[in-house]
């Protein structure tokens, strides 16, 4: 059993090597994804949430580094910092929370 530091960085090593369906295996069948910055649901299941990644790793792929992380009860808030091929550089704060070995729910803010 993962705690749920280990499934981040399983799921982010999986992600920065493009592998998005072993990213995914990290992921609940009914996972939600929400972007806090204007309250969209980015995805409500697992299908969807593969959907949202491999279109945006297909058109701006993005390697993932870790700024900080810090458990807060039965969540870990990381900050990380992405850029992708074009240059481009994001700051993000990901919340996730985890049921079973498996996230259910993720929080973005860009």
């Amino acid at each position: 059993m993962m705690n749920i530091v280990e499934l981040y960085e399983k799921a982010i090593e999986l992600y920065n090597a493009g592998d998005i369906e072993g990213m995914s295996e990290t992921w609940d069948e009914k996972i939600v994804i929400r972007n806090v910055t204007d309250g969209s649901v980015v995805a409500s299941n697992k299908a969807q949430a593969l959907e949202v990644f491999k279109k945006q790793n297909k058109y701006q792929p993005t390697q993932i580094f870790v700024e900080k992380t810090q458990v807060m009860g039965d969540k870990l808030v990381v900050f990380e910092r992405e850029f992708d091929n074009f240059a481009h550089e994001t700051d993000a704060i990901c919340i996730f929370e985890c049921d079973h070995d498996h996230f259910k729910n993720i929080w973005w803010v860009f």
